[in-house]
């Protein structure tokens, strides 16, 4: 028996997937995952690969949070544990080197998902969500300058004698409180490049908090969508528009008795022509 073309689409766009710019980011920190995933097996410092499993941590966190977000919302559930590979979402979500590889199959399975959606569906997403899609470009890139910023210091640093940036712990620190322009100055890079990374990383610092600031003004400080008008006014319950109604409100009661105490036109009209035959007689 052929399905119906509401069931179809169901299959083929699953309840759990979100709006393109959200599914967009969870792939990039996919393949971030999967770059720290290859790290580990490659012949390169040890202290590198102790940056990469620092940064996996807070993307692990992230990938969990997504696949508990993504089954909730599917219905049935085993729909998409069972049928959309959610399993491997899981386990891909654990912090654990056996099983990282998997994130593999979340970033095919999302990928072809989306080529569904069409480039120009995905772009028209793009624009509509743009404050929210800003704020997770944001905090993609927060990452990326974390982790390759971290790196570039350490490998700057290695051939330094007076260097006091010497794990991938100290990196990653030192590269957190620059890029939140915090700098306690306990950790610093002596070396040539490792301070020309280091301006590098502290404008980069500098540009990305500044729109996330931007971005909490924004959100703190606007009115929900849903709550303003089409005329661009104040939400319903705001104070001020509140008093204005009233008071519009009230000098509309306030004419419309005036009217109705005051004689009309054809009341005045034969009262004064009596009093003119009166006179005249």
């Amino acid at each position: 028996m052929p399905q119906s073309p509401s069931a179809a689409a169901a299959k083929e766009h699953p309840e759990e997937l979100g709006n393109p710019g959200y599914e967009l980011f969870i792939v990039g920190l996919s393949i971030i995952s999967l770059v720290n995933f290859a790290i580990a097996f490659l012949p390169v410092d040890s202290q590198v690969k102790v940056i990469a499993e620092i940064i996996d941590l807070p993307i692990s966190l992230v990938l969990f949070i997504d696949f508990t977000r993504r089954l909730l919302q599917s219905h049935p559930r085993r729909a998409y544990f069972i049928d959309h590979g959610g399993w491997l979402d899981l386990l891909g979500s654990l912090p654990f080197s056996q099983v990282k590889i998997f994130r593999l199959f979340r970033v095919i399975r999302v990928l072809r998902l989306l080529r569904r959606e069409g480039g120009r569906e995905i772009l028209r997403s793009v624009i509509r969500h743009r404050a929210d899609n800003a704020l997770r470009i944001i905090l993609f890139l927060v990452l990326i300058l974390l982790e390759f910023g971290s790196m570039s210091v350490l490998a700057a640093e290695r051939s330094s004698p007076d260097a006091n940036i010497k794990t991938g712990g100290e990196a990653v620190w030192w590269a957190f409180v620059s890029i939140t322009t915090v700098g306690y100055g306990d950790y610093y890079p002596t070396s040539t490049w490792g301070k020309v990374f280091a301006v590098c990383i502290l404008a980069a610092g500098v540009g990305l908090f500044g729109a996330l600031s931007g971005f909490l003004a924004n959100f703190f400080l606007t009115p929900a969508r849903e709550d303003v008008g089409t005329d661009g006014t104040a939400p319903s319950n705001d104070p001020i528009r509140m008093l204005n109604e009233l008071e519009a409100r009230f000098t509309a009661e306030l004419a419309a008795i005036r009217d109705a105490m005051a004689p009309s036109a054809n009341e005045v009209e034969p009262a004064v022509n009596s009093d003119t035959n009166t006179d005249a007689g």
